[in-house]
């Protein structure tokens, strides 16, 4: 049916195609069609779903002609299953995504198709999918698929043999703004957005690609079972509420267009002033001593904090699951914002955190968190509400695809993450963009004092070619990975004390310009310099604290610390000494 532009529920349309409501399968009928694509020719493709058929119907023709399928239902790539999905590229290639076979296959001629998305077995698989529906192909020929039975969108670009999850949790449906239920439609705007019909939650989202989660833009309770999906070009969103046997439009309008200026994110670079040394006197930059909550001016047992080049402090609230943003120039009664982990009681879903323990921003101010008792690391970028995996979490172990215990991260320019396994005595590298397995760069497995060993790591640091330097904790002491073994460079291994060249379950570690080391030496409260190739350190900074644990510079080169037993932050101010 065809209805004219500004239609409503007393306008009349004209049949197109399909002129016998019984149906049939002459040329002239359609059976049980279940998807259409208009062309700029105004010629309709429609898969004529029981006849296994694609009909490709010029516009004011009163019969179509079969230009895929026609052979009646089957695996064989001359045929084609019952299907829900229907696109047409720009080469007139016709795609038809085959329910029946779980396959998306595309016909450049009419004798057959061929294989552009799935592999004909239902499945979660990147190469399989399961029921698929709706289909998108943009400019690349890139196939964006509605894999409905797996809750997902899959991406499949072109020539590919697996595809990639863009958009919702594989296998898994529900209602979170990153999930789907049985997906049926996709299209796209001209900005890139995807809008997805999540049948099952009665809503269309709005995704951007390479984003962890969708917006609704249009929903209604009243919905029963809508499919098709499709942008008019007022930009309005119009949908084929199949059981109520109607079409539905949700109005689109533009909002206000504003122009912000954003100061531009920048890592601080531990920059120092030659000679300097800090005040002793500690100020606090956010918490209150001995008073915890979940008042966004409170902590609750704090362990780690990061600066961004702006002098923003994230710090990770490990007793209330959460991380929060300080302002530049906090006080003990400073609010600060949650950026991440939105229930203190924590948990496992992509919004919630459970006891994170350490924090690193990179320069586009997104999060790299080790969501510690759920045993993997959460990449959640700023302003987003869900985070997602980028190490870890399948469970703790040892194999290479799991994470123990671990209580710091770092992170180096090509974004590769370094995960500090306390429990499994490693460090692992997890290479950026592979989420599988790590690497192990320093230790073996095996608690123990010999070089090629560690005792509950903690503190990482990463320099400018790529040596680890690693908070050997249980053995009080530094070791530095370039290759291979690592080499002792403070402490005395093996040996807790609180001489000058002894440290005592250190628990962090971070490094200046001039290469110097400063070391969080927690069971002496203090922080330890330690100049390159010294045999002892200094103290810098030391005070009445109560298990302090994470340490970071601020763009001024004070330095901070979490001082976790007593909930709070503490600063330790740095001071240029002037030589006349």
């Amino acid at each position: 049916m065809r209805y004219n532009p500004g239609s409503g529920l007393a306008s009349t349309g004209t049949v197109v195609a399909g002129y016998t409501t019984s149906g049939g399968s002459g040329s002239s009928q359609l059976n049980g069609p279940t998807a259409i694509f208009l062309d700029l020719n105004r010629t309709l493709y429609i898969l004529d779903n029981l006849n296994y058929r694609v009909q490709k119907w010029i516009y004011g023709q009163p019969l179509g002609f079969t230009v895929a399928g026609g052979r009646g239902s089957g695996t064989t790539l001359d045929k084609i299953s019952t299907g829900q999905g229907l696109f047409v590229d720009d080469q007139s290639s016709v795609y038809v995504s085959e329910i029946g076979n779980d396959r998306v296959t595309r016909w450049d001629n009419t004798i057959a198709g061929v294989i552009v998305a799935g592999n004909g077995t239902a499945g979660s698989a990147l190469n399989q999918l399961q029921d698929p529906w709706g289909i998108y192909v943009d400019s690349n020929y890139t196939v964006f698929v509605a894999d409905r039975g797996n809750h997902r969108v899959q991406m499949w670009e072109r020539g590919a043999s697996t595809g990639m999850t863009v958009a919702g949790q594989s296998g898994v449906s529900g209602p979170w703004s990153y999930q789907f239920n049985l997906p049926t439609s996709i299209t796209f705007d001209q900005y890139g957005y995807m809008y997805i019909m999540d049948s099952g939650n009665n809503r269309i989202q709005r995704w951007w690609p390479g984003s962890t989660y969708g917006t609704t833009v249009a929903s209604s309770a009243s919905m029963y079972n809508p499919r098709g999906l499709t942008i008019d070009p007022l930009g309005n969103l119009v949908l084929a509420d199949c059981s109520n046997h109607r079409v539905v439009s949700f109005a689109g309008g533009c909002g206000p267009t504003t122009t912000t200026t954003i100061a531009p994110l920048t890592n601080p670079p531990n920059e120092i002033c030659d000679a300097a040394y800090w005040n002793s006197t500690i100020r606090i930059v956010a918490g209150s001593t001995g008073s915890y909550s979940t008042a966004l001016n409170r902590l609750y047992t704090p362990t780690d904090l990061f600066f961004d080049g702006n002098g923003y402090m994230y710090v990770v609230d490990y007793g209330n699951n959460r991380i929060q943003r300080f302002p530049p120039g906090s006080t003990s009664s400073t609010s600060a914002v949650t950026v991440a982990g939105y229930t203190t009681t924590g948990g496992s879903s992509f919004s919630e955190l459970n006891d994170p323990y350490s924090i690193f921003v990179d320069s586009e101010g997104t999060m790299y968190i080790m969501d510690t008792t759920n045993y993997r690391v959460i990449k959640w970028r700023s302003g987003e509400p869900l985070g997602f995996i980028v190490a870890g979490g399948h469970g703790t172990g040892t194999t290479l695809d799991k994470i123990g215990t671990s209580y710091a991260i770092y992170l180096d320019d090509q974004s590769n993450i370094y995960i500090s396994e306390y429990s499994n005595h490693r460090v692992t590298i997890w290479l950026n963009g592979n989420t599988t397995a790590g690497n192990i760069v320093a230790g073996n497995n095996t608690a123990g004092s010999a070089l090629n060993q560690l005792r509950n790591p903690w503190g990482l640091f990463v320099d400018s070619i790529y040596g680890l330097y690693v908070v050997d904790r249980g053995n009080h002491r530094i070791q530095y990975w370039e290759k291979g073994n690592g080499v002792t460079l403070c402490g005395q291994s093996g040996v807790a004390g609180s001489w000058s060249n002894q440290l005592s379950s250190p628990t962090s570690i971070t490094l200046d310009q001039f290469g110097n080391m400063y070391i969080m030496d927690f069971g002496n409260n203090r922080i330890q310099q330690w100049a390159p190739g010294a045999t002892f350190g200094i103290t810098v900074a030391s005070a009445s604290m109560s298990g302090p644990r994470g340490l970071a510079f601020d763009p001024s080169g004070n330095l901070a610390t979490a001082d976790t037993g007593n909930h709070r932050i503490v600063l330790f101010s740095v001071i240029c000494r002037k030589y006349s």
